[in-house]
């Protein structure tokens, strides 16, 4: 059996069993879970990934092996609910693997904490997932959705639909306003202003009071490399290119704070009042009939064609 778990998966997964050679004192990373990997000198402080019942868990592997079980476990191994991932494609990479996918909806889940269980296969390797903690509302998280628009990135294969999303820790600062200028001096030293376009930065702080575990880090750094992010429905991205999470750390706390600068994705100028449409979708261009108009290309004389007096 052989299957591939995308880091940037909402959820870490590690296996119930892992072998490890007596030779060796430490565990890989990704085979243990954070709790494991609190140092007997640090203080102890549990995590749970949160979750509310409006969310949706959208996990993708792509295995060759079927079928692949999704439980969830609750206390003392009660099983709540199951679920089979639906078998997608063929992967075009990996012939003889395909591509798996699940969709679990939270909003009949009781309010509680959860393991979730992966199985490969029938009776085949177990894959526990880091504690889940599900409630009507968590105060001071964000939902965060995100995908690429080439259809492939960080192992995860977007063509299929999939679009996955992760609860965290997180609040939006204070504005910092930004502009690009560009400025005219003449020979007396004299300045005009040729353009100015100005932008919002927004910190975007994560952990809030208590920090968050370096898996979920290792996560959100991945999953900031998408180009389709939103949080709670707004798209941003990072404000710069290598932009860094920049880290709090407490001497002998196991979690730790972040912040990282991010923009809006689309930088208006104006609010947009519309009942009808969802104004965080960009206009994307099919055919190019001129270079001020934009519209269908039904036939030669259509008249479904609109000036483009200005783009974003």
């Amino acid at each position: 059996m052989r299957a591939k778990l995308s880091i940037s998966n909402p959820v870490k997964f590690t296996p119930k069993v892992y072998g490890q050679a007596a030779a060796y004192n430490s565990i890989p990373f990704d085979m243990q879970q954070y709790r494991d990997r609190i140092l007997p000198w640090w203080q102890k402080r549990d995590y749970f990934q949160k979750w509310q019942t409006t969310d949706a868990i959208r996990l993708q592997a792509i295995s060759d092996s079927a079928p692949i079980r999704l439980d969830v476990i609750g206390k003392h191994g009660r099983v709540f609910s199951t679920l089979v991932f639906d078998r997608k494609q063929q992967d075009a990479s990996n012939p003889g693997t395909y591509i798996f996918e699940c969709d679990l909806s939270l909003a009949s889940i009781p309010e509680g904490c959860y393991i979730l269980r992966v199985t490969f296969g029938s009776g085949g390797a177990e894959w526990i997932s880091e504690p889940q903690s599900i409630k009507a509302r968590h105060p001071h998280t964000t939902y965060i959705e995100y995908k690429h628009s080439r259809g492939y990135n960080n192992d995860l294969i977007f063509r299929t639909g999939f679009s996955p999303a992760i609860r965290v820790e997180g609040w939006l600062g204070r504005l910092k306003k930004g502009a690009k200028d560009t400025i005219w001096e003449n020979q007396r030293l004299n300045q005009t202003v040729i353009d100015s376009k100005t932008y919002r930065v927004w910190p975007y702080h994560i952990g809030f009071t208590y920090g968050v575990p370096d898996w979920l880090y290792d996560k959100l750094v991945d999953i900031f490399g998408m180009d389709i992010l939103s949080i709670d429905g707004v798209l941003y991205t990072k404000a710069e290119a290598g932009a860094e999470f920049e880290e709090t750390v407490i001497e002998g706390y196991p979690l730790r704070g972040y912040r990282v600068d991010l923009r809006e994705n689309i930088n208006r100028s104006s609010i947009i009042i519309d009942s009808e449409s969802n104004m965080q979708r960009k206009l994307v261009v099919v055919g190019n009939i001129e270079t001020n108009l934009f519209g269908d290309l039904s036939s030669n004389a259509s008249t479904n064609q609109v000036p483009a007096l200005n783009y974003e």
